[in-house]
């Protein structure tokens, strides 16, 4: 119902959107929301009930429960009795904040698709490959679009720490492939003591709870300078 190419004021009310503005005119802005959320103040230059004779920006009142009757004006007036009362049409758009009728009103949007998201386990080859080189390529199969993240965490010197980040928006759903480094600190600490435990959090808009992994990593932890030397003396 929206035509105008221009700002609105909608309301959002147990799923269903709905056109507070015309939508068909000069547009119109939020003005302010009192604190109960009864009253919804809007500004614009469409003329939204018969009070309204010029195209000067008003402010309206967008009451939850509909306004009052209009009483058209009845012949000849003067001063403030040609004002009228300053009230909105039950027929107007604008008129209540819980049913909106009239051509204005936008369709209740569509209920969200179910986000899925799994990622799936490394094998053999990619658990040597990421101790050898830092790096690790996941399979991630994403049934959503939106802001994928993925994080790598674990301990390091006996603190929670990020190994590494990964970020993309996707566009649609299918299988995105990250590749993620772990961080010199991480790699200095699995080359030193051997192994180390690897935490994967994956997430993506719309998705109420993360994906996690976790994998342990092992290598051959590193001979010191002196021992190195004995072992060629030796």
């Amino acid at each position: 119902g929206d035509s105008n190419n221009l700002e609105d004021v909608y309301e959002w009310n147990d799923g269903n959107i709905s056109l507070i503005s015309a939508g068909t005119g000069t547009g119109g802005g939020l003005a302010a929301v009192d604190p109960g959320g009864r009253d919804v103040f809007l500004q614009t230059n469409d003329q939204l009930v018969p009070q309204d004779g010029d195209s000067n920006r008003d402010i309206y009142d967008a009451r939850s429960g509909g306004g009052f009757p209009v009483t058209p004006p009845a012949g000849q007036c003067s001063g403030d009795g040609c004002q009228g009362p300053l009230t909105l049409s039950a027929q107007d758009p604008a008129a209540s904040s819980q049913s909106f009728v009239g051509p204005g009103n936008a369709h209740p949007a569509p209920r969200p698709r179910t986000v899925t998201l799994s990622v799936s386990r490394l094998n053999s080859a990619a658990m040597k490959k990421f101790a050898r080189t830092g790096k690790v390529t996941l399979t991630v199969k994403a049934g959503g679009t939106g802001t994928l993240a993925v994080r790598a965490y674990g301990a390091l010197r006996g603190d929670i720490s990020t190994f590494a980040r990964f970020t993309r928006t996707i566009a649609k759903a299918g299988t995105i492939r990250p590749t993620l480094t772990l961080s010199a600190a991480a790699r200095k600490q699995l080359a030193s003591s051997g192994r180390l435990r690897v935490h994967f959090e994956i997430r993506l808009a719309g998705l109420a709870k993360p994906r996690t992994l976790r994998v342990s990593l092992h290598r051959a932890a590193a001979r010191s300078t002196k021992a190195r030397k004995a072992g060629r003396n030796g």
